[in-house]
């Protein structure tokens, strides 16, 4: 088996999104993670092993999410979403201790589990999602979600 034909493979995973929909831009994009959700899996679909907080680097430093002026953020809710593992070294034996953890916060009271592949490892890249379940705008003081701001457009003309 090829190293690099594995993905990350999240069960009942949020997309927590940062994004500005007149630009089309998305400034931040993350995946969360739940115990027991999350497997690395070959191109066969067969787990090689999964992912528990125990067994993966946790990074003490919260990752705090800005959302700049004109975006906004929102949670989407995903049944499966599969994330490209690309090594760096295609003969590296990837492991449970090849991935970091830590919290992500946006606003006051929003956070979350975030998995991700050590730098000099390599990196993840989303292969796909499917089957959403909700589509939540975060209400982010002083950002408004894209309904709100196309509502705001019209009442100033």
């Amino acid at each position: 088996m090829v190293n690099n034909s594995m993905r990350l493979l999240f069960y009942k995973c949020e997309e927590v999104m940062v994004e500005d929909l007149q630009q089309d831009d998305v400034c931040e994009c993350f995946y969360s993670f739940e115990e027991d959700q999350v497997q690395v899996i070959d191109d066969d679909g067969e787990t090689l092993f999964e992912l528990k907080d125990d067994e993966m680097t946790f990074e003490d430093e919260a990752k705090k999410v800005e959302v700049p002026q004109g975006y906004y953020a929102h949670a989407i809710g995903w049944r499966t979403t599969e994330l490209q593992i690309v090594l760096n070294d295609s003969n590296h034996k990837l492991q449970p201790s090849d991935f970091v953890w830590r919290w992500y916060t946006i606003g006051d009271g929003y956070e979350w589990q975030v998995i991700d592949l050590k730098e000099e490892v390599g990196t993840l890249e989303l292969d796909s999602s499917w089957d959403g379940r909700y589509d939540e705008v975060l209400d982010i003081e002083g950002r408004p979600g894209p309904d709100e701001e196309e509502d705001n457009n019209n009442n100033n003309n």
